[in-house]
């Protein structure tokens, strides 16, 4: 399934509950090396985000030229968003 949280243009994530569930594939991290997170958008919906160390590392994961690597919404890892 493809979701578009805020029907941001080239974003394609999925719906979550946990951490656990946006594991990725390459030994539970994304391609980036990084862990993906789960936590809500603004209307309370919970969806994955890629995780990252660095503004670069999200060029690859959402099409959106604002996307920053950071850390906000309660989580405690940095995450790529728009």
């Amino acid at each position: 399934m493809c979701a578009t949280p805020g029907g941001v243009t080239g974003w394609c994530t999925k719906q979550c509950s946990s951490d656990s569930d946006c594991a990725g594939s390459h030994n539970g991290k994304n391609y980036k090396g990084q862990t993906n997170v789960c936590f809500a958008d603004k209307s309370n919906n919970y969806f994955c985000y890629a995780g990252c160390s660095k503004k670069a590392d999200c060029a690859d994961f959402i099409a959106y030229n604002s996307t920053t690597c950071g850390i906000t919404n309660n989580s405690t890892l940095p995450y790529c968003a728009p």
